[in-house]
Order: C-alpha cells, then structure tokens, then sequence
C-alpha cells in the first residue's frame, strides 16, 4: 500500500496536492468492544473509505468517555482534517471533539479544533490552523468511524485548497500564508515568491524580458504574457514576440507567404524575417524577396534599365524581357534591341 495518499485540486490552470500525513502512521485508542480485535484502531488509517459496514471502522468500549489518537511521528501544520463516519449507523456521530498537541493527549485538551453534530455530514471536515505531532478525537461514550485523514500541503504550494504555488528558495514555505523566510528561487519575487520579478514573465517565470523582439526596445513586460506595447519586429509572433513565424511565412507580423515569393531557381530557404531569395529573383521581380515587379527596369532582379534600349516605335518595357513590339534600330537583335546582329 502507498505511503503516501493525495488530493489533486484544480483551481482554473492551476493543479495543486494535499497529502494526507495520517496514513498508515501509528494509533491508539482508550478500549475496544467486545469480540473487537485490539489494535483495531489502525483501520481509521489504512486508507480505505469505506463506510458502509462496522467491520471497516474503529469502535471503541462503553466507558464514559472514551478517545482515539493518531501519532504523526513529527510536528505539521496542520490546516484541515476530515472524518469519515458510517453509513450505516450514524447515531454516535453527535458530540465527537478533536484536538491537536504536540504532546500525547488522550484526553479532551490541547488545541480545539472543532465538533460534531447529528447533523455534521458523513465525511466532516474540520479546521485546526495548528502545529502539531498528535489528533486526539474524544467521546463521552461509545466512539465509532471509518477514517481520519489529515491535510498538509505538498512541498511548494499552499493556501485552503493547497492550489496556490509558491518557490522559496530553501524549503517549503508556510502551507497557509505562503510565506518564504530564506528567500526565492531564481526569477521569483515577492513575499511568497510567487510573482515573477521585473526581467521575467510566464507561467514558471522562464520568459527573459530582453530577449523579446519588441519594436519598441523599451516596451514593458506583462508578468504573465510579456506582451509587447507596439506589437513585434518582423518575423516574430505576438505576444512576446518570442517565437518565430510558421515556416511558410515571414515579414512583419507573418503576413507574408513564402510561396509568393519569385525566386531565381529553387528557394526552399525562407527566412522568417525577410524572406530573402538566396539565389536572387527571378525575371521581371526584384526587392530582397522578389515579391515587386519591375519599374522601368527588366531581366533578372530587374537589372536591365528600359531607357537603354534603342527599339523603334513604342518605349513600352515587358518587365520580363523587354520586348520592343516594333522591331529594333538598325543593327539591333529583338527582343529587348540591346546586342547587336
């Protein structure tokens, strides 16, 4: 059987574990009833809930008071506790008191953590906020339940529900307040070390401020997104600008594709910024990554000037070859009348 058994409790993205430190850990109790084994106080730690028949619970004798301890072996602090009682006899559910100390206690004293009634629920859970090795529950008569199971907060969060996160830099910290007395991991900040400090943002505080690609350097950095105020450099993804654009598209926020490019030859290559073709463009296009026609210019990266032609009749330029539609100068080879016969 696990040593060890747990609550997963999740608050919007957050997941946080209870553990529940009574089990299997060492019991007493003031008498047992008739035909009832002794040492029978361990079946309200043994980690079964089931409370549908006696044979599954604690029952100690008549006597006129009576009680049933749990040793934690070391001082917790102990936020909440929950009692599971029968299902099938609930009459000496009413009046049952729990204490907690850090000394044995086998009596009604130490520090009150609360009661219960006829009409307490069949799993009653209680509030101690105490430091404690010792529960003590206490009857003036005959005593009967399924479980106790009592809560700390696993190593690193806190709060009622232990849903809350905290990263102090040497132990836990306080399973209700938070609090972290030596300090906090690296990029954490604040009492419970639970904000991220001014250079770091996300989820774990692992984003770098100044690694982003803002277009304003001085941009502030949302604690959660790290958002950039004016959006991002080209080929950078909002929010932080911290991821590049798909490998299909480039430019200022990605809206360019990668397939309207008109690049010389084959282009796998597209870089995310800006889509540089690293063989050159192709006829009729120029600009970094081929994407603008020609003006007044033609060839390859638009290299060759219109004005230089010697065409007879129309100073129209194709932007591919640039054709003289009426023939050529004296001399002068179409399409473009630049070399000679």
């Amino acid at each position: 059987m696990s040593t060890a058994y747990k609550v997963l409790l999740c608050s919007g993205n957050k997941v946080g574990a209870i553990q529940n430190i009574a089990l299997l850990k060492t019991t007493y109790q003031s008498s047992y009833y008739d035909d009832i084994l002794p040492n029978s106080s361990v079946l309200a730690v043994d980690g079964s809930r089931k409370a549908d028949k006696g044979s599954y619970c604690i029952l100690t004798g008549a006597q006129t008071y009576t009680w049933w301890e749990v040793d934690l072996r070391r001082s917790y602090y102990i936020h909440k506790l929950a009692i599971y009682f029968r299902t099938d006899y609930r009459d000496r559910k009413p009046d049952v008191t729990v204490y907690s100390s850090l000394s044995v206690n086998q009596s009604n004293a130490g520090h009150w953590c609360g009661n219960t009634t006829a009409n307490s629920p069949d799993i009653t859970h209680l509030t101690c906020d105490d430091t404690a090795r010792y529960i003590t529950l206490y009857r003036n008569s005959i005593m009967d339940f399924c479980e106790v199971e009592i809560y700390v907060c696993d190593p690193g969060t806190f709060g009622d529900d232990c849903n809350q996160f905290c990263h102090c830099l040497d132990g836990p910290c306080n399973y209700t307040t938070g609090e972290c007395t030596g300090g906090c991991k690296q990029n954490w900040t604040g009492n419970t070390c639970s904000v991220c400090d001014a250079t770091h943002y996300g989820q774990f505080c692992g984003g770098d401020c100044s690694t982003r690609h803002c277009k304003n350097a001085s941009s502030t950095c949302d604690k959660t997104t790290g958002r950039c105020d004016n959006g991002c450099t080209a080929g950078w993804v909002p929010p932080d600008c911290n991821t590049r654009c798909s490998q299909d598209r480039y430019g200022q926020e990605c809206r360019s594709m990668c397939k309207d490019r008109y690049c010389h030859g084959v282009s796998n290559n597209c870089n995310h910024v800006t889509g540089e073709c690293v063989n050159g463009c192709d006829r009729g296009y120029h600009t970094i990554d081929c994407t603008s026609k020609c003006q007044n210019s033609y060839g390859f990266n638009c290299n060759m000037s219109c004005d230089a032609r010697r065409c007879l009749g129309s100073k129209e330029c194709d932007v591919f070859f640039g054709n003289c539609t009426s023939g050529c100068q004296a001399g002068l080879e179409l399409p473009d009348c630049i070399l000679g016969m």
